[in-house]
Order: C-alpha cells, then structure tokens, then sequence
C-alpha cells in the first residue's frame, strides 16, 4: 500500500502546483452587491480621476486613475441611514499602445478599495496620489493626508501591478486652515488648492516638505466659486467654470517668473464640468438633460467643438470621468451600474479620441487578468478530470508489470536519456504549433501562455494534440520519433521471450502516447519506478531500449 501511496502523493503535489497559479490570477468579472439601493443622481468627483504620461524613449506611456463610489453598505441598522458613500474602488486604466507594455481597448484593474471615499487622487507618470483628510489638530488645522502607488508593468504584456503591494507609501502630512478643493499632480510632485474665507492657495510638495503660496484675490475672484485645480503637459492650471483658465508654466527664461500665471480666456459652455487639459484645451463634460444625451466639449482660444456619447444605463449610479493625454488624446468615462432587479454591480467603460471623436470603446470594463473566470473554470474542470482518469491508470494493476524480457542486443534506457528524449520531442511539437499559430516557442515551452491575457492558452492543448499524433505514427513507421534517434533509443514490444526486437504498431503506440501526452501526472512517475517505465508504457506492453554494448570476451590460455 505504501508503494501505491507514494506515485499518488506525487501526483496530488503536481495537480496543485498546477492549479494554484491559475486560481490566484483568475479574478472575478463583477463585484456584488449586499443590499440593494434605488439609483441616486449622476454624480462626479472635482479630484477623482487623473490621467498621466510618463515618457519612455519610444512613445509615452498614458495612464488613467479613475475613483468610484463602493456601493456595498449593508441594510440599515433600526431608524439609521444607509451609509451609501462608505467605500471607494480605485480603478486604474493601463495603457493602450502596443510598445509601452500595452493592452486592448476598454481593459481596467481594480487597484485598490477605500473604507472611507477620499477626498481626490492625482497622478503623474506611473503614480497616484490619494488624498484623505484627518481628524483636525489643537489648533484647528486640517491634517490632510497623502498617500501613493506606482503603477509597474508585469512579465505578461499588457497586466500591471502597484508597488508596493498591500500598502500605501505615506508622504508628510498637509496642515491648513483652509478646505481642499482641488488636487492635482506633476512630475515634482502632488499640489493641493485650499480656500479660506474666499481667499485661494496652492500647496506643493516638493522634495520633503509642503510649501503653501498664495494667489492673488484679483485672480481668485476672476476664477469664480468653483474653480478646478487641473495638470497641464507643463505644470498646473485653474480652470474657472465659466470662461477663465490660468496656467502655470515653467520657464528658464532670463528675467522671467518661473512659476508665473498666464491668464487667458477660454469659452467652457454652460453647465460644463472641466474633467481634464488636452494639449491647450480645457476638456469639458456636460451631462445629459432631459433625453439629450452627455456630450464632451473641447473649448480652446479658436472656439469648441463637441463629440457626443453613447446614452448611459438607467441604473447608472457614478460617473468617474479622466483624460488620459497619450498621442491622439483619449477621455475615458467609467460608469458603475446595478443590473436590472439584481444585486450585481458592473463597471462599464466609453472611451472617445479627442483628435478624431471616434469612439474608441463602449462596454463592460474588461479585467486586466491572465485568464478570464470562464477560462479559469474550464482549465480547472480539465485538470480535476485529467487527475481522476491519472488516478484511475495509476492505481490498476498491470498483470506481470514487473516482468520484462529485454529483447535480444538491447538494454533498458536510462529515465536520464528518456527524458532528454521527452525534452527534444516537445520542442519539436512546440515549433510546429508556434509555426501555425504566431506564439512564440518560449512562451509555449514554458507555460507563459497561461498567463497571458487573449487566448494564447489554446496552444497548449493544441501541443499535446500535436504531440499525440507525431508520436503515435513515427514510433508506428520508425519505431522512434526525433528526440529518441537524436539520443540512441527506440521503442519495443516486451516480449515473452528472448528474441530480436519487435515494432508496438499502431494501436499498442496510440495506447502508450495517449497515457504520455493527454495523462502527464501518471506518465512522469515513471521516475519513481524501478525500470523507469510509464504506465503507458506497462500498459502498452512496451519497453524503451538502447542498443547493449558487446562485452569483450578473454582468450582462453
């Protein structure tokens, strides 16, 4: 019984290490929903969303932050009132274009979940800022608190990860008399725009410490009661709801300001909310009225021109809404809906080019995952079948396994050559799949496929296909296939008796590679075996031999 117990312990050890992996990148499509909620009104966030650029020598690498109301709060406790802003999720947009570690259209990861709604993020290059506020100090001041992520690329194309992970870093804490009503980002650092008693300043950190200016009232009331704090390709801007943005650009000019605001006018038509700068336009989002559906407005010195959006679901419950300023411009606007008369939530995603005004995406955002939950269960199901059936062969006896007549001139193959053997034979598979498929040889001899995120992993089962068939017919004609000739073995029928070797035929060597190629659990104990055959081959009645070196004999004196 322990012999038995043995080969099956290893083979449980194989099925996990497979299967492990598969379920930590598996990630569910929807979140759901305990309670739920009627529709609230379409709301969005001042500082929730942010794009940023990072140049990398090739073409620069957009990126989008994106900041949603968490909808999941419980049912009220007797009279209370649901918390319906308890929570948010942090939502990050890869990029798109192929060269900057890319992916498809309308892709997005959950990042990040947030007990308590912060108050905005910001971005620049790869990082987010998430800006909350604390519990105010003896004296008054307001104890904003400012933490970041990066954004870093993994080995599978297209899939990120934050840095660090699990945690936030912390920068030192902000302390003001004034309310935050802005928050944006740049390549220094982030900035956050505060007001007290209609007086404006702008506080940045740059290096380790805050530094707070103040701007001049005469701009101030320019601006407006609602002005927006937003990043430009240069540096900062305040953009006025109604006609006024004032830019911040840096220059080196002799005699110049260096951190100098150029005001200038700029028409954002009425009711527009200032989402983002393109280039030297104000991105502008006006949202539906009546049966007239959201339009994007870009408002430059030569005027505005407008896109219109696809209409949006009746059950929609937040609008996130970023520009994102890679080559042709990209705005992104991410819905979270309820299902009709369900209690699930899903994230559905429209991105518009500003160059062209196409629409670029519309649909549910798609998880940036390395196989889908379908995909998961499929391979899952595969696996658990191709276990039992593993277990099935391993564990029925083989009348006279342990008998084996080698035949005449032969010796047993050593499991060392057998599997350089199995190595060669693989490779040889693996290029004629990547030949007919476009899948690099790597990516299938080392399982990297599985880890991609299109449909890479068909290629896998198309192997052993291949692999069944090639090995079946050349050890059925040759009595070996490639691998095998390249190191010296070939494939026999055991034999009752002494004798010259004898070819398996077709059906014997299909039986002995369907164990090999569809069974891999129960073919690899063969390095548990004493005599280093497969169950395949016990099962076939096959052996694998090496021509006998001739023992030399003495001369009789």
């Amino acid at each position: 019984m322990t012999k038995r117990l043995d080969p099956i312990a290893a083979m449980l050890g194989i099925f996990m290490s497979a299967i492990l992996p598969l379920a930590v990148s598996a990630q569910p499509e929807d979140v759901p929903d305990v309670q739920p909620e009627p529709p609230s009104a379409v709301r969005t966030f001042a500082v929730g969303a942010a794009g940023a650029v990072r140049g990398n020598g090739v073409l620069p690498e957009a990126h989008g932050w994106v900041l949603v109301t968490d909808r999941s709060a419980r049912k009220p406790v007797g009279d209370a009132e649901p918390d319906a802003h308890k929570g948010a999720l942090l939502i990050h947009l890869p990029p798109r274009q192929a060269g900057t570690h890319g992916g498809t259209p309308g892709i997005g990861r959950r990042s990040r979940f947030f007990a308590v709604q912060p108050i905005g993020i910001a971005a620049a290059g790869r990082r987010v800022f998430v800006l909350a506020e604390n519990t105010p100090d003896d004296e008054g001041n307001q104890r904003y608190i400012v933490r970041s992520i990066d954004a870093r690329p993994t080995p599978v194309e297209g899939m990120w990860h934050d840095l660090p992970a699990g945690r936030m870093e912390s920068l030192p804490p902000l302390k003001a008399l004034a309310d935050a009503i802005g928050f944006a980002a740049t390549d220094t650092g982030p900035a956050v725009l505060l007001r007290q008693d209609g007086e404006l300043s702008l506080a940045e950190f740059t290096e380790s410490e805050w530094q707070t200016s103040p701007i001049s009232k005469q701009l101030a009331n320019s601006l407006g009661p609602d002005p927006v704090l937003l990043s430009t390709p240069d540096d900062l801007a305040i953009v006025g709801r109604v006609t006024l943005i004032a830019d911040r650009a840096r220059t080196d000019a002799p005699g110049a300001n260096p951190l100098a605001w150029q005001v200038h006018k700029v028409k954002i038509p009425a009711g527009g909310r200032p989402v983002g700068i393109f280039g030297s336009s104000v991105i502008a989002w006006l949202p539906s009225v009546g049966e007239d559906p959201a339009i994007i407005a870009i408002c430059s010195d030569d005027g505005t021109e407008t896109i219109g959006l696809p209409a949006l679901g009746g059950n929609v419950l937040d609008i996130g809404i970023t520009v994102i300023p890679d080559i042709s411009g990209r705005l992104s606007l991410l819905t979270s809906e309820r299902e009709p008369d369900s209690q699930i939530i899903k994230y559905r995603l429209v991105e518009v080019s500003l160059s062209t005004g196409s629409i670029l995406y519309t649909g549910t955002m798609k998880p940036v995952t390395a196989v889908t939950a379908a995909e998961f269960k499929t391979l899952a199901a595969a696996m658990v079948v191709m276990m039992v059936v593993s277990l099935m062969v391993v564990l029925r006896p083989v009348p006279g396994e342990n008998e084996i007549i080698v035949p005449e001139g032969c010796a047993l193959a050593t499991p060392g050559r057998r599997f350089v053997a199995t190595i060669l034979d693989v490779a040889v598979c693996a290029m004629i799949v990547s030949r007919f498929s476009g899948v690099p040889v790597g990516d299938i001899l080392t399982a990297k496929v599985l880890l991609a995120p299109d449909q890479s992993w068909i290629t896998l089962p198309a192997l052993i296909g291949v692999g069944l068939v090639y090995s079946t017919l050349s050890e059925t004609i040759l009595s070996a296939t490639l691998g095998k000739l390249i190191v010296g073995c070939r494939v026999a029928r055991a034999q009752s008796k002494p004798g010259e070797p004898k070819g398996l035929g077709f059906f014997r060597s299909l039986l002995r590679n369907s164990v090999k190629w569809i069974l891999p659990p129960a073919a690899s104990l063969a390095l548990l075996e004493p005599t280093g055959r497969h169950r395949g081959d016990l099962l076939a009645g096959a052996v694998v031999v090496v021509r006998a070196e001739p023992t030399e004999q003495n001369p009789q004196g």
